[in-house]
């Protein structure tokens, strides 16, 4: 069975919290429910694909984040260029600092004005919590993890850094992605960026 098709742990834990307190009628038509609701989905993806969010794997001829930074600053210029909304995720907060250093000083002549999240509402903003505001446009992982919220975006890219470690937290990201039927997109840019 598709992954869309199932459901997600919340709804089977709905499901089975709901089975357990009710009379076998009243369960017999909310598995009936379930069933329509899980076709409908798959009908909904099938005919829009837009539903699912879109991964994008960027990997990178680089293992200095340095170098990742500043590709971030060029990834998220073109988007805020076409209008999107961008959340660049972090691990921690020295990585939210490095990343605000690398957009503030993006090139000597320009710069990209951003917040962090707990600030008011701005087109470009970083988080290295699991909130993520109202943001659902693109979101930009620079964490080893998958973000709690990345299904809320349109759009995830993903950052592949050529360093060990977050090479094989890159490829533990990969599958789950791909084990969960998401839409997958690689960008090898090794042999076309020079570090």
């Amino acid at each position: 069975m598709p992954a869309f098709l199932c459901p997600t742990g919340l709804e089977q834990s709905l499901i089975t919290w709901a089975c357990q307190r009710l009379s076998n009628s009243q369960s017999a038509m909310l598995c009936e429910l379930v069933h329509f609701i899980l076709e409908f989905r798959a009908i909904q993806r099938a005919n829009n694909d837009q539903i699912m969010t879109k991964i994008d794997f960027h990997i990178l001829p680089t293992d200095q984040e340095i170098d990742v930074f500043h590709y971030v600053a060029r990834l998220v210029q073109k988007a805020l260029n076409r209008s999107h909304r961008v959340l660049i995720a972090t691990k921690d907060n020295q990585q939210t600092n490095q990343v605000s250093e690398a957009l503030w000083g993006f090139q000597p002549e320009a710069f990209l004005a951003h917040t962090l999240i707990d600030s008011n509402d701005f087109s470009l903003q970083i988080t290295h919590t699991d909130t993520c505001g109202d943001h659902h446009d693109v979101l930009v992982n620079l964490r080893s993890d998958i973000p709690p919220y990345f299904s809320r975006f349109e759009r995830v890219f993903e950052l592949v850094s050529q360093h060990p470690d977050r090479l094989n937290a890159s490829r533990d990201r990969y599958r789950y992605y791909n084990d969960h039927g998401y839409a997958l997109k690689r960008h090898d840019l090794r042999d076309r960026v020079a570090p």
